[in-house]
C-alpha cells in the first residue's frame, strides 16, 4: 500500500475543516486561515485543494443563500442532500436539515401545485439559528 503524500497545505486544511465543526465557510475564509498559519498559497490552490475533498466525498459544496459564491461544509450524516430542504443561518453558516415528514408534504403539494422540480441540494431557508441569537441577545 502506497503512503499518500500530504503537503503542509492538505494538513492545515484538514485542521480548518475539523475546527468548523459542520459550519459553512468560503474559499476566501480558508484562504485566510492558511494565512494566518503561514501558509502562502494562492486562491486557486485552495479552490483546487476543496474540490479535491468535495471529490472524495469529505466536503459538500453549494451556493450561499444572497451570493453567487460557493460555500463548503463537512459531509456529515446526511448524505442524500437532494432530497430534503436545509436551512442555513446567516451569522455562523450552520446548515439544518430538513428532513421532517412536513417539510416533504409542503414539498409535495408545491411542486403540484406549481408544476416544479425542486433542486433540493441548493436548496436554503436563510435565517439566524438559536444559538446566535440567544448570543446577540447577551450583549
Amino acid at each position: 500500500m502506497q503512503k499518500k503524500y500530504r503537503t503542509k497545505t492538505s494538513k492545515a486544511l484538514d485542521e480548518f475543516v475539523e475546527s468548523r465543526q459542520g459550519k459553512c465557510f468560503s474559499a476566501a475564509r480558508v484562504s485566510k486561515y492558511l494565512k494566518e498559519q503561514d501558509i502562502e498559497v494562492n486562491l486557486t490552490t485552495v479552490y483546487r485543494n476543496l474540490d479535491k475533498l468535495v471529490d472524495e466525498g469529505r466536503l459538500v459544496r453549494f451556493k450561499a443563500t444572497n451570493s453567487d459564491t460557493y460555500s463548503y461544509r463537512e459531509n456529515d450524516e446526511h448524505t442524500h442532500c437532494d432530497e430534503h430542504f436545509h436551512m442555513q443561518c446567516k451569522k455562523c453558516g450552520r446548515v439544518i436539515h430538513l428532513e421532517d415528514d412536513i417539510m416533504k408534504k409542503i414539498a409535495t403539494d408545491l411542486c403540484a401545485k406549481y408544476d416544479f422540480a425542486i433542486n433540493y441540494k441548493d436548496s436554503s431557508i436563510s435565517g439566524i439559528c438559536g444559538e446566535c441569537r440567544a448570543e446577540h441577545e447577551k450583549k
